[in-house]
């Protein structure tokens, strides 16, 4: 209750409100029962819900989390329950959230705790998607460029070790020298 009445007052002030709406990240004042209490402009926009839509709901009707590849979060994996059952911040940078039109997108969560264990929790996440989708990009293209380049290179290997085998070739040993 306490946290709840803190919550409301910064919300009702004009200045925190002016901050929390400046923030570009998503951000969720969640209280020891789920609910929301405080949801940013950034956190509508990224999940797709409308102004004043989401506050009251449980979280986990708003941020609907899974882990990589959407696999389900066991309670004790899921980040702003682990929060809320312990006074330590978690940090997760391989989740997706499901928006409210049913889109998977890729986050980066923090959830801070707030006051006593189990008061309530900050949680400030943003979309990542795009990064990921970069990062696959590149490794993809370098595991491509790293395969085009082996394949000449294991060939001109493979005929200098022939040029190399008194077997399958004679020469003298100033050549041998440059070749090796």
């Amino acid at each position: 209750k306490q946290l709840s009445d803190e919550l409301s007052d910064l919300a009702d002030n004009e200045s925190s409100e002016v901050v929390i709406n400046a923030i570009g990240d998503g951000v969720l004042a969640i209280d020891s029962q789920g609910i929301i209490q405080l949801i940013n402009p950034a956190a509508l926009s990224i999940l797709g819900w409308a102004k004043g839509d989401a506050l009251t709901l449980h979280y986990q009707s708003v941020l609907k989390l899974t882990g990589e590849y959407a696999k389900q979060l066991t309670d004790t994996m899921e980040p702003i329950k682990q929060a809320l059952n312990t006074t330590q911040e978690i940090r997760s940078n391989h989740l997706q959230a499901e928006t409210k039109s049913g889109k998977k997108i890729s986050i980066s969560l923090v959830v801070s705790p707030l006051g006593a264990t189990g008061s309530g929790v900050i949680a400030v996440f943003r979309d990542v998607t795009k990064e990921r989708a970069e990062e696959r990009e590149q490794a993809e293209f370098i595991s491509t460029a790293s395969h085009e380049m082996r394949t000449p290179v294991a060939s001109i290997e493979g005929y200098l070790g022939l040029a190399l085998n008194p077997a399958t070739a004679t020469i003298d040993d100033k050549a041998r020298d440059f070749i090796n």
